[in-house]
C-alpha cells in the first residue's frame, strides 16, 4: 500500500520541480532583460543631454552618473521612483561619505580518534571494556572581509527632507572613495 502512495507522489514531486525550474528561468530572463532595458534607457538620457563627457555607475538597479565638464549629477532609481533626476552637487549634495562594514565568520571543524579498546571476555554474554584514549584535535578557522558603501546625502530644495543614495561597492574600496573624490570636486 505505502508503494502505491509513494508513486503518485514522486510523479507529482516531479512535475512541481520542472514547473519551478521554468518559472525560475523565465523570472531570470525577465530580470536580465528589465535591467538590460534600463541601462540602454540611461546611456540613451545621458547621452541626449549634449553636456559632455559622463560617466556611471549601477549598483543593484541605482545609477549614478557624473557629467565632470557640466558640474552636473545624475541618479535614476528607486529612490526616484525611476524617474531621471539632474542635480546640481554644488547646491544639492549636502554629503559624501564611503562607509565599511565588518564581516566576521567562523569554521570549527572537529575529529576525534579513538585508539584500540582491550575487551575481555569472561563468557558469552559478561566481559569487560578495557580503557581505551580518545584524541580530538578542534580547529578554528576566522575570515574577517570588509563591505564598503558609498552614500551620497541629496537634498532637493531648502526645506524639504534630505535623503540618501546608497550604492554597494563590495570589497572595493578604492573605487567607492575614488567616487567620494569625484562627486566632492563637483560641490
Amino acid at each position: 500500500m505505502a508503494i502505491l502512495m509513494l508513486i503518485p507522489l514522486s510523479v507529482l514531486h516531479l512535475l512541481v520541480g520542472l514547473f519551478t525550474h521554468n518559472e525560475k528561468k523565465q523570472q531570470t530572463e525577465a530580470s536580465t532583460a528589465l535591467a538590460n532595458t534600463r541601462k540602454d534607457e540611461v546611456e540613451e538620457y545621458l547621452a541626449s543631454m549634449g553636456k559632455g563627457r559622463y560617466q556611471w555607475i549601477q549598483r543593484n538597479g541605482e545609477y549614478l552618473a557624473i557629467l565632470p565638464d557640466a558640474a552636473l549629477l545624475y541618479y535614476f532609481g528607486s529612490l526616484s521612483k525611476d524617474q531621471h533626476v539632474v542635480l546640481d552637487p554644488s547646491r544639492t549634495v549636502l554629503e559624501t561619505r564611503v562607509t565599511a562594514e565588518q564581516h566576521v565568520s567562523h569554521n570549527t571543524t572537529s575529529s576525534t580518534v579513538h585508539d584500540r579498546r582491550t575487551v575481555l571476555m569472561a563468557s558469552k554474554n559478561i566481559g569487560m571494556v578495557g580503557k581505551g584514549k580518545s584524541t580530538t584535535q578542534t580547529t578554528t578557522h576566522t575570515t574577517i572581509t570588509h563591505t564598503y558603501t558609498l552614500e551620497v546625502q541629496v537634498q532637493l530644495a531648502k526645506g524639504q527632507q534630505p535623503f540618501w543614495i546608497s550604492l554597494p561597492f563590495g570589497q572595493d574600496d578604492k573605487n567607492a572613495e575614488n567616487w567620494k573624490v569625484l562627486i566632492n570636486q563637483m560641490r
